[in-house]
């Protein structure tokens, strides 16, 4: 798959979860006040274990923490796909941002 990033823009986001690690499993599971409707695509993300590794260093448990919708790994920058800068996290650069990343 390839996007285009375009030099001049600014990308941020906002990353959201509402699981956490279980109790009595290694997998992630629903908090309490998730939305109903969103708990059953929530215990399939949170104890995915896929056959094959997308990339080299893939783990399956990267991708479980989530909001019901999508992975939380997900939701940070391209890990997989396309020609794109990754500019890292906000913590990483409080000085200064990258337009194109």
């Amino acid at each position: 798959m390839f996007c285009q990033t375009y030099p001049n823009t600014f990308y941020f986001n906002y990353v959201t979860e509402q699981t956490r690690p279980g109790v009595l499993t290694k997998y992630e599971v629903p908090e309490a006040l998730m939305n109903p409707f969103m708990i059953p695509p929530a215990m399939y993300q949170g104890s995915k274990v896929f056959d094959k590794p997308f990339y080299e260093g893939f783990n399956s448990s990267d991708w479980w923490s989530n909001d019901g919708l999508v992975s939380a790994y997900s939701q940070m920058y391209p890990h997989i796909s396309g020609n794109h800068s990754v500019g890292g996290t906000i913590e990483e650069q409080k000085e200064q941002f990258t337009p194109g990343k």
